[in-house]
Parts: C-alpha cells; structure tokens; sequence
C-alpha cells in the first residue's frame, strides 16, 4: 500500500511500492501539492475532495495510461487530459495518447511532465495564451515532430522541456522567449534547425543542446553573454555557430566532442577561447 505525507489536507508526496499499479488520492486530500508517479504506476484516481491542484504537482508518471475523476467538479478529463474547471491549466496526459492534439484555446499553463513520455504523440498546438510551461513537460516524447511555441507573451523554456525528443527536426524560438533552461534539447538525436528569433536570451545554459547530433548550425542574436559548460556537447554534425559581441562569460569545453565547427563572433572572450581549444573563429559579417 501506498504511504502518503498529508498535513492539514495537502498532500507533499507518497512512497509507492514497485508493486503498485493504480494509485488513488486518499479522501481527506484537498490539495495536491507533490505527487511523483512513479514506473509502475498505471491508473491514477482523483476523489470528489481535491479542489486544488499545484501547477506542478506532477512528475514522471511514465507508464500511466488513465486518468480517473470521481464525482469531482473541480477538474475535467478531455480527450486523455486532465484539466482544471475553467481548462486553463493542462496537468497530465495519459501516457498513450496518440497522433496530432491541439490544447485548447483556454489553456495558459502546461504542467511540469505533461505530456512527458507520451512516445506516440506526433504533433502539439499550443495555444497563442500560454505562458508557462512546466520543466521536462514534453520530454521523450520520441515521435513529436511538430510543435509550435506561444508567441504572444512573455515565456520561458524551462529545464528539460524537450529532451528525447528525438523525431522533432526543426524548431523556432519566437522573440518573445525571456529565457532557455539546462537540458532544453538535451538527446534531440535528429534536430537540424533552431531558429533563434529572440534577442532577450541572456545565457546558453548547461548542455542546452547536448546530443544535437544532426545540428548543422545555429545563430544568436545580440544580448547573449554567458555560454556554459558542455552547451553543444556531443553536436557532431555542427559547423557553424554565430554569437553576438556580448559573450565574455564562457564555460568549459563548450563544444566538446564537436569535431569542426566554426565560429563567428566579434567577442574576444570566444576569440579567446578558440585560440586557446584551436576551433576554428572568424570575425562575424552581418
């Protein structure tokens, strides 16, 4: 049986055995504040007395494949999602939902692990509203290969959001993207083109896009000034990458087990470091 930490109605977590396949949230939860689903996990039941649910109450969850409500006006479940009430915030996806999904035009927030591990889901429409989502909310969502990020407010893609997508080739970061987390596109095997159109990036964080190996090149726009370690790490097929003059904050071994690639940039600390790791840097032409 499941042990579940519940303090004055929250709930901050459970210790679940490996033999546990359907978990259900004990009657006296109110709130879900933490809850890690974890492997062996299948079925998931929500009784009538939850009335809230953390944006990022959910992690892993890899292998549940149902959602269940009981009596509970507080949530809604619409085709293999769980919602809240007014459907602004997706929390989980069952874990076999298949083929193309468009998130309704209500939705402002992705949970943290929504989508994550969902291996059949092919293509997601966001909707134009949404303005957060959640760490590692579509990793190893293996056969996504189209997905469009929000452009109309402020957004930032957090630690994970990408990583083992592995059928998505080709992506556009719009300008209205504050921030790139570590690990964003960590494994993505087949991804030939990042289209970076925004200037308010301030760092290329901790391999960011580790394991690109189809990445060809790929160019930053002017405000950039910190590159951290192993941001390229593993990008075999890279042979061209631009950054603006503002770079003068750089990690170790950026572009480690990058065989050739060339650099251009008007920043001395890149032209520094190039000089001294001999990769190839030329003064940027724009």
């Amino acid at each position: 049986m499941a042990k579940y930490d519940i303090k004055n109605g929250i709930l901050y977590g459970a210790t679940i055995s490996a033999e546990e396949t359907t978990i259900t949230i004990p009657d006296n939860v109110e709130r879900i504040k933490s809850l890690r689903i974890t492997h062996s996990v299948e079925k998931l039941i929500i009784p009538s007395s939850v009335s809230q649910i953390d944006i990022d109450a959910f992690s892993n969850a890899s292998n549940l494949f149902e959602i269940e409500i009981h009596d509970n006006s507080n949530f809604i479940k619409d085709k293999k999602c769980l919602y809240d009430k007014t459907r602004k915030t997706v929390y989980l996806a069952e874990r076999n939902i298949s083929g193309r999904l468009a998130v309704p035009s209500s939705v402002r927030s992705v949970s943290a692990y929504a989508f994550a591990y969902c291996s059949r889901l092919k293509s997601v429409k966001l909707s134009q509203n949404v303005d957060y989502i959640g760490s590692f909310a579509f990793t190893e969502c293996m056969s996504l290969s189209s997905i469009n990020i929000p452009t109309l407010r402020p957004i930032e893609l957090k630690e994970g959001t990408f990583e083992g997508c592995s059928a998505l080739c080709e992506i556009t970061i719009p300008g209205n993207v504050t921030a790139l987390d570590k690990c964003l596109f960590y494994e993505c095997w087949n991804l030939e083109r990042v289209h970076i159109n925004t200037d308010l990036i301030k760092t290329v964080p901790f391999q960011c896009f580790a394991y690109c190996e189809s990445l060809l090149r790929i160019d930053f726009k002017e405000g950039v000034s910190e590159i951290q370690d192993n941001a390229f790490l593993g990008c075999e097929k890279l042979a061209e990458a631009t950054f603006p003059s503002s770079v003068y904050r750089i990690g170790s071994d950026i572009f480690l087990d990058v065989p050739s690639v060339t650099v251009f940039s008007d920043s001395q600390a890149l032209k520094a470091y190039c000089e001294r790791h001999g990769i190839t840097y030329h003064k940027a032409v724009y």
